[in-house]
């Protein structure tokens, strides 16, 4: 997390203070944000909270992106449209930077720290629970593996009933048929792995989601931390190496537009 919120005390006509958010790389810009890219006004940001020279971590802000009624972007705030997808091009999803956007005090969400006008940072809870700060992230990393898996099953229920239905080769069996393609042993060497991939995906999906489900309690946050890098990984495996195969072993319909 490189986006960053520096605390500037008694700023502000309230002289509450203020936020000055800012994306200090091109790597610190906010990407794959939903509604972001043309119709959001708001937005919940993440960033870390500096104060007094000390970096206290990752807390989240409150974040005016647009302009209610024109649809004007607000001062400092920058965004766009991350462009066409894989799948889901009806969800707008966007890229956001800030240039050292202003925010009152009150920006802040303060459930778990908070900061007076002068500069005094307060955790209100201990370090474990404010992991909870960002449980909402979690959910969509939680959720990609069931996604992964769905897509998946529905790819290998194709290719299984493709590979029992279709039937060639010149060797003729007892009903004067020729074979089932499942009954070639190359054949199902490429696609019973990815059935039981299919299979162990679902299970890891059920495995994450209770992972989520028990985020709730603040000893479960670590957990579901740590693998939280599953979800990537497996939707790279699914798109690079497994959807590619499933094309393969239907043969000439993996040329099909719907494929």
């Amino acid at each position: 997390m490189e986006t960053t919120a520096t605390f500037v005390p008694h700023a502000g006509e309230d002289g509450e203070g203020e936020w000055d958010l800012h994306s200090p790389t091109i790597s610190s810009t906010k990407w794959w944000i939903g509604g972001a890219g043309e119709t959001s006004t708001h937005a919940a940001v993440y960033a870390r909270l500096l104060c007094g020279g000390v970096d206290h971590g990752v807390h989240t802000f409150v974040v005016q992106l647009r302009d209610p009624d024109t649809g004007s972007l607000m001062p400092g705030v920058h965004v766009g449209d991350v462009g066409a997808k894989y799948g889901r091009n009806g969800i707008d999803n966007g890229w956001i930077r800030f240039h050292h956007v202003r925010l009152p005090a009150r920006a802040q969400l303060r459930r778990w720290a908070k900061v007076a006008p002068d500069g005094t940072y307060t955790r209100a809870v201990s370090a474990k629970n404010n992991a909870m700060a960002y449980g909402a992230l979690l959910m969509g990393r939680a959720s990609m593996i069931g996604d992964c898996a769905a897509y998946l099953s529905m790819a290998t229920t194709v290719a299984v009933r493709w590979a029992v239905g279709r039937r060639q080769g010149a060797r003729q069996q007892a009903d004067g048929l020729p074979p089932q393609l499942m009954d070639f042993k190359t054949h199902q060497a490429k696609l019973m792995p990815l059935v039981a991939y299919a299979y162990a995906l679902t299970v890891t999906s059920h495995r994450m989601k209770a992972m989520y489900d028990n985020v709730r309690c603040p000893c479960a946050c670590a957990p579901l931390h740590d693998a939280a890098h599953l979800p990537a990984r497996a939707r790279a495996h699914t798109r690079s190496v497994w959807r590619p195969a499933m094309r393969f072993v239907c043969a000439a319909h993996e040329w099909l537009g719907l494929g």
